[in-house]
Formats: structure tokens, sequence, C-alpha cells
């Protein structure tokens, strides 16, 4: 690449040098005030190198702009890049961890919803039977040897037992 590039600054000063002996006549220049005589070649390059330098000068400011902006756009693709490598390594764990688990044996086969035809028969002749009351359970009487403990006491009891 630095070989291609010196060939073309030797292109371009045999050119200027074929280009200043060529145009070798005299010509006033008027600036304000001042004038001022030389040749039309040194002249022309004259304007071209500040031509030149006012590009240069305008694109300065964009120049450092966005080379502030390549910095700060690498160090954010280092932080990418690491964050990938944090998630990448987490996510192998986790498949790694999913692989165990899909080589554990099943603890039981999914049970299998009823075909809708088979539901509807079980439900139909459960609809159609009418409720039974349930008997009411038969109360024994007390005796007199089974008398029942006052609430006082029971509550006394309950007392001395939690302490």
């Amino acid at each position: 690449m630095a070989i291609v590039l010196l060939i073309i600054i030797l292109a371009i000063l045999i050119l200027a040098v074929i280009f200043a002996i060529q145009n070798v006549a005299a010509v006033p220049i008027s600036i304000l005030f001042w004038q001022v005589q030389g040749s039309l070649a040194l002249v022309l390059l004259l304007a071209l190198a500040i031509g030149v330098l006012i590009a240069v000068l305008f694109a300065l400011p964009t120049f450092y702009k966005n080379r502030r902006e390549m910095g700060r756009l690498k160090k954010q693709i280092a932080s990418l890049e690491e964050e990938l490598e944090e998630k990448s390594t987490k996510l192998e764990m986790i498949e790694g961890q999913l692989k165990e688990l899909e080589e554990l044996p099943e603890a039981a086969e999914p049970v299998e919803e009823a075909p809708e035809e088979v539901v509807e028969q079980v439900e139909e002749p459960l609809q159609q039977q009418p409720l039974e009351e349930a008997p009411a359970p038969e109360v024994e009487p007390m005796q007199a040897e089974e008398a029942p403990v006052p609430v006082d006491e029971g509550l006394e009891g309950e007392e001395q037992e939690e302490n």
C-alpha cells in the first residue's frame, strides 16, 4: 500500500513540474492594495495549495468527532462482547442442566384426557339422578354417668395444660 501511495505522489509531482515548465509567463496578482507578479504555474499551484489547506481545516472537526465516536464505539463493542461471552457461558450451563434433566427417567407418564364422548356418558346419568337427602344421624340419649363437662372447668383444664 505504501508503494502505491509513493507512486501516486511521484506522478503528481512529475505532472506539477511539467505544468510549471510549460506555464512560465508572468502574471500580475492584485489582493486589496497589494499587487504581486509571479509565474502562472506558481500562482496556480499556490492557489491549489491554499484550497487544499482550507479543505483540511474544514474537515478537521469532523475527523476528530469521528475519531472520538470510533473510540466510544470500540469500548461499547468490547463491553458487548464481554456481555455476550457471559451470556454464552450461562446458556451453555443451562443447556447442560437441561440435558441432565432430559436424561432423568420420567416418574410418570402424562395422563391423557378422556374423550368427550366418555365424559358425556358419565355426566348424563349423574345429572339425571336426583340428589337423595342423607338421613339424619341418630343421636343416642345421654346417660347419667356421662355428664357434660362444665364450660369453666374445661377452659381451666386447657389453660393448665398450656402452662
